[in-house]
């Protein structure tokens, strides 16, 4: 079925409006992957991310935090990491100089073909990201890892990075890069 680009544009809209996450998922898993923003240090959307999930699990050893970046963003957590105690397990993941969301979750579909035994998975991002997460988790991520998602923010307050990613999407899917429609 042919779609008008309005009509794709409120469908994707729908999509991120009906964005739903569990706190309570930080209890069922054990490996929690950060995705990295724009901004290589530990501030910005970076540091709501890396920081929320760190609070939440660094003194619980059965937690592993999985981080995907790039060489500066690694070299900026790893400056922070030497300041801080924490008992959870910390992987640092990635060594390129550019690191886009699809090369961040093939990182982490490399990393969970290595470790076989995780077999469920808490991505952290910012809201307005997940519809395109989800999107190249499917495309990357064996289906036996079960996949959740805890956004961070309210996605009402990010509705120019919701538009952003509505045009991000209908690009990257003209050049098949993700799907358009899930």
């Amino acid at each position: 079925m042919k779609y008008s680009g309005e009509e794709i544009k409120h469908r994707l809209l729908l999509e991120f409006k009906n964005i739903k996450f569990k706190k309570s998922l930080l209890d069922d898993v054990n490996y929690i992957a950060v995705l990295s923003a724009e901004e290589v240090t530990l501030s910005g959307e970076n540091g709501e991310r890396f920081l929320q999930v760190f609070n939440l699990v660094k003194n619980d050893r059965k937690k592993t935090i999985i981080f995907l970046g790039t060489k500066l963003h690694n070299l900026n957590l790893e400056k922070f990491l030497k300041r801080e105690v924490y008992l959870c397990k910390i992987v640092i993941l990635g060594s390129r100089s550019d690191s886009t969301t699809k090369i961040q979750i093939k990182q982490l579909s490399s990393f969970l073909g290595k470790h076989r035994v995780i077999n469920k998975i808490l991505i952290v991002s910012n809201t307005y990201h997940f519809p395109r997460i989800k999107r190249y988790c499917r495309m990357y991520l064996n289906s036996k890892v079960r996949t959740y998602y805890i956004g961070i923010g309210d996605i009402r307050f990010q509705t120019q990075r919701v538009d952003d990613e509505i045009e991000k999407i209908i690009k990257y899917a003209s050049k098949k890069d993700l799907p358009l429609l899930i």
